[in-house]
């Protein structure tokens, strides 16, 4: 992000920026959208059906001091705390957002790559 202010900024570029909040990112994953992402990003069937069953009948549940634990609370959206799958997960899902923005010149073009012809 440095490399392209400076490029805007030495050859008088526009540059707009979005800044994300990560902040609740794995607790707001909608299950069926990732799910059709990784179908549409052509993902393994055995994989999405893999992610699927996870996800299906998910559940969490907290311990109280004294050692018993509530009910099970459904686990309707988000990633599965803890889970190492659920990083990558996350970047499957924001693939299409990250695709679109480089799509049609919506991307950053450094000023020593503007002119060039494709050989």
């Amino acid at each position: 992000m440095h490399l392209h202010l400076e490029d805007a900024k030495l050859f008088s570029n526009n540059i707009f920026a979005l800044i994300v909040n990560f902040t609740s990112a794995f607790n707001t994953t909608d299950h069926d959208k990732m799910l059709m992402t990784m179908y549409e990003l052509g993902s393994p069937t055995d994989a999405i059906e893999i992610v699927r069953n996870l996800y299906e009948e998910a559940t969490t549940q907290i311990k109280q001091p004294s050692g018993h634990y509530i009910n099970p609370i459904p686990i309707e959206r988000g990633t599965i705390q803890g889970d190492t799958l659920s990083p990558f997960l996350l970047l499957l899902y924001m693939a299409p957002l990250l695709r679109w923005l480089h799509v049609g010149g919506r991307s950053y073009t450094h000023s020593c790559f503007q002119n060039q012809s494709s050989t």
